[in-house]
């Protein structure tokens, strides 16, 4: 695990460390942080993919790739609509 945390951290800034230290907790969980591509495959396929945002499993209605985002809302609450950036969104 040191040597993957070497290379996730690098020669890195500081405002950097949080996100990849974010990134190693995932790997180390055995998810994944959602980029633009995974987004949009995950909107348009025909299966559930489990995708959480602050812990809370949600479903992806529409992703804006110019934008980094994607409007979401809470599985158990479809009324409570929301547009988050997809870096925090995460694949389980």
């Amino acid at each position: 695990m040191i040597g993957i945390r070497h290379h996730l951290l690098g020669n890195i800034g500081k405002n950097q460390i949080h996100n990849r230290m974010k990134l190693i907790r995932l790997i180390n969980k055995g998810g994944m942080l959602v980029n633009r591509q995974r987004a949009l495959e995950i909107v348009e396929s025909p299966e559930m993919i489990h995708v959480t945002y602050q812990g809370t499993p949600i479903y992806i209605q529409h992703v804006n790739p110019d934008e980094g985002t994607a409007r979401i809302y809470p599985l158990n609450d479809r009324e409570t609509e929301s547009e988050v950036p997809l870096a925090n969104l995460e694949e389980q």
